[in-house]
């Protein structure tokens, strides 16, 4: 009997430690985005500024519904505010990197104007630069509508530029 046992002894594994979980990256599911951006800049039409903040939640790996409210203004510029809904989609993930697409939709509010709709999206890329908080490089177009509503504030109907912003990933 106690040979059976020492035979048994000697097939029984040693015991394993528990695997520690990778670490959260930006856009796993059920953390948040939260993006602030603040700018100025200048050109032929005079002073410009911009401020905004945006929040999405992952609700899948890389996939977040959100908002998103922008405002803008300066100098021989009419302010303008948005309210927009958005879709990001993180096709790219890595733990200092981010490729980033945002689509986006909502309401235009133009001030001493009429008030209109916007339709469009961006690219970006975040460079992480301590654990899920970093820089928000980006192109975003904004396309208005109806063309009553736009026609005498762009020739073209249509919002686009440059993003930049910090953002945090929790």
């Amino acid at each position: 009997m106690l040979a059976l046992l020492v035979v048994l002894a000697q097939n029984v594994p040693p015991p394993v430690a528990p695997e520690e979980p990778a670490p959260r990256r930006y856009g796993d599911r059920g953390s948040h985005h939260l993006g602030v951006t603040i700018g100025a800049g200048g050109g032929s039409g005079g002073f410009v500024w911009a401020a905004g903040v945006d929040w999405g939640y992952f609700v899948l790996d890389g996939v977040a519904p959100g908002v998103e409210l922008m405002a803008t203004g300066g100098s021989d510029v009419l302010t303008t505010g948005l309210t927009l809904a958005t879709l990001r989609l993180v096709p790219v993930r890595t733990g200092s990197f981010s490729l980033t697409l945002v689509g986006r939709g909502g309401r235009v509010f133009v001030a001493d104007h009429r008030d209109g709709w916007g339709a469009g999206g961006g690219v970006s890329v975040m460079f992480f630069t301590g654990g899920r908080i970093g820089f928000e490089l980006g192109y975003d177009v904004l396309a208005l509508f109806p063309r009553e509503f736009c026609a005498d504030l762009t020739r073209s109907c249509r919002l686009d530029g440059l993003r930049a912003g910090v953002v945090a990933g929790f």
